[in-house]
């Protein structure tokens, strides 16, 4: 727990906290009037007869709205994956398919945890699609490729920090934005990146200023990857949890360890806006 929550940054208090998180996503019916659609949805797909304590059953539901899902991995941990699978894929429209890759789930596994985000947002000012033309895009190498970059001039909140320009660009209703850091030099990412702190990036917000005209030229991209989290959550602090010496004797009087933390993400941006999962 003590790993977990330092690496984590977990709150004092953390089901009541990701509780009152997930009610603040999802307790807007109308995503009309917020004028953006962003949804999370947890679940656990867990082995049947398998002696869960009452408490912990209790509390992933009331805390974190969790669907409680049987499922029977000693006998057929294949039938299991695909129901894991077809409900990532509807809670993210589609976006996010083959979540769990074949042999991650067997015959060992007792119980999977699984969170879907799904977000899309039209731009408060929306690019317009004659204006997108194939232009340089320069690489971390300083090569240059031809890609679709949309194009518009307008009033927005802009930053110039070191090492980089910082740019919010707005969703419709006002109350979200996506903000855009971009390196001065073609190779100084890896060096922003190392540099930009929790407090830092805040500093950088606070320091947005209104420009009447701002010449904003941003790909047009759809970009999907996906990661296997094991190690670098051992290097980072938390390795007991996936040793046989992990105790997580809250959930069930059996033994049980971490076997595989997947991350799949999908982010598109084009003329009208975004859409992620």
């Amino acid at each position: 727990l003590e790993e977990m929550t330092a690496v984590l940054h977990l709150p004092p208090d953390a089901p009541a906290a990701f509780g009152a998180v997930l009610k603040s996503l999802n307790g807007e019916a109308d995503a009309k009037k917020r004028g953006f659609t962003l949804s999370a949805a947890n679940a656990l797909w867990a082995q049947t007869g398998y002696p869960w304590r009452d408490e912990y059953k209790k509390r992933v539901s009331a805390d974190f709205a969790a669907g409680l899902f049987d499922a029977d991995y000693a006998k057929n941990p294949e039938a299991a994956r695909k129901a894991i699978n077809a409900w990532v894929e509807k809670e993210t429209r589609e976006k996010i398919k083959e979540l769990m890759k074949a042999g991650v789930v067997n015959v060992d596994t007792r119980l999977v945890l699984v969170n879907a985000i799904y977000f899309k947002g039209d731009w408060q000012e929306r690019f317009k699609k004659e204006q997108t033309k194939e232009l340089p895009f320069t690489l971390a190498d300083g090569k240059t490729v031809s890609a679709p970059l949309m194009h518009r001039v307008g009033a927005y909140h802009y930053a110039e920090a070191d090492g980089f320009q910082a740019l919010d660009l707005p969703y419709t209703g006002g109350r979200i934005s996506m903000t855009v850091l971009l390196p001065t030099k073609p190779d100084g990412l890896p060096a922003v990146e190392k540099a930009l702190t929790g407090e830092k990036l805040a500093a950088v917000l606070k320091g947005l200023h209104r420009e009447r005209q701002v010449h904003v030229h941003l790909p047009r991209f759809k970009a999907t990857k996906e990661f296997e989290l094991n190690e670098p959550l051992k290097a980072l602090g938390m390795p007991t949890a996936f040793t046989n010496g992990a105790d997580f004797g809250g959930m069930s009087s059996e033994r049980l360890r971490i076997s595989a933390v997947v991350h799949k993400a999908f982010v598109e941006v084009n003329e009208e806006g975004t859409e992620a999962a």
